[in-house]
């Protein structure tokens, strides 16, 4: 799906890349980030009437960068100072607060989808920040390695290898047990054990029946698909494909 160009890259050369609901932003090899994609959020109210809001999650900031992550209508980054530094929706029904940053130095950041959450420098402590309607930014004490947030939900990396995760709704924070070395929420989640393996749970679990066998590297869930890198370097997607997005390019 290509309705508002999150899937027209600009050209140069990057070092990573966050999708978003609807815009994509991509950390260039120089530490600037430049987005691509939707620049405004749509609400429909309960009695029909639409209200478009410029909420430009797509105007990145100033500077340079080590990390970012693209939410539903918000983007946060990493400063090479350690401060994080967010962009996007300040007004209307799904403001919550998700831009407002605390003070302080991190490591990571991870934008859901109306929430933000990050593990400060020296202690690895979860801080997290935004919509908390359904407990998703109510983080648990502790040190912790990894940090991905989701649609109502977070989860995380204990030190240990363990996964913990909050919020909403049930089979979405049942994350499995055993040691692992990477998270995505999305909307459920998807681990890399320490063998290499993926585990799935919550909405993501329904369509890992389609989960090549093999060892990966790395794994990102989305709406309704999941995509890992395998250890040998090539991609494999799995789940939904309405729209094309598990036809991995050949190129």
């Amino acid at each position: 799906m290509n309705n508002d160009g999150e899937t027209d890259a600009p050209e140069g050369s990057f070092t990573a890349v966050s999708a978003g609901a609807n815009h994509t932003c991509g950390l260039r090899d120089t530490g600037a980030i430049e987005c691509w994609g939707d620049n405004y959020t749509m609400q429909i109210t309960e009695e029909g009437e639409e209200h478009v809001y410029y909420t430009g999650q797509s105007d990145a900031s100033a500077g340079s960068f080590t990390a970012v992550s693209a939410g539903d209508a918000h983007t946060c980054a990493i400063r090479t100072n350690g401060e994080i530094a967010c962009w996007g929706i300040s007004e209307g029904e799904w403001h919550y607060g998700q831009t407002a940053a605390p003070a302080g130095s991190f490591i990571t950041v991870s934008a859901g989808s109306t929430h933000t959450c990050a593990i400060r420098a020296g202690s690895g402590a979860i801080e997290c920040w935004g919509d908390n309607r359904r407990g998703q930014i109510d983080a648990p004490a502790g040190s912790f390695t990894a940090v991905s947030a989701g649609s109502d939900h977070t989860c995380v990396i204990r030190t240990s290898g363990e996964i913990t995760c909050w919020g909403w709704y049930v089979g979405q924070i049942n994350a499995p047990e055993g040691g692992f070395t990477a998270i995505s929420a999305g909307h459920g989640g998807c681990g890399l054990r320490s063998d290499g393996a993926i585990s799935c749970w919550g909405r993501a679990q329904s369509f890992s029946n389609k989960l090549p066998a093999g060892r990966y590297t790395a794994v990102s869930v989305g709406g309704g698909h999941a995509c890992a890198i395998r250890d040998t370097g090539a991609i494999r997607c799995w789940g939904a494909n309405n729209d094309g997005q598990t036809d991995v390019p050949t190129e």
